[in-house]
């Protein structure tokens, strides 16, 4: 038996997958682990992890480089940023009082 989600509830369940993802990696942090979620994040959120990238390479006088040759500190620090990437987009589409409900709801690190 299959459920048919509409565009909307399969777009919440995406975000909270990814909160809850990026959160585990935030509290048992491995290498692969932090690529795989953030490079997810990355595909889905394209345009606003874009203008991160290249906002934080301008600010610090750096280079946008591959995932594989940012530190680990570095790519623990892009959790925290990129969780606050799809907060924002989410609240901006959906609203506070969703984003709150959701966060009581399924107990979200946010």
């Amino acid at each position: 038996m299959s459920t048919d989600y509409t565009s909307e509830q399969k777009e919440i369940i995406d975000f909270i997958k990814d909160i809850k993802d990026l959160t585990d990696q935030q509290k048992n942090p491995t290498r692969d682990g932090m690529e795989n979620v953030i490079l997810n994040i990355k595909n889905k959120y394209k345009i606003e992890t874009e203008v991160f990238e290249r906002t934080t390479a301008v600010a610090t006088n750096g280079v946008m480089t591959d995932i594989k040759n940012i530190s680990n500190d570095v790519l623990y620090n892009r959790l925290t940023a990129y969780k606050e990437i799809i907060i924002l987009k989410f609240v901006e589409k959906y609203g506070n009082e969703m984003f709150n409900n959701l966060v009581k709801e399924y107990k979200l690190e946010v």
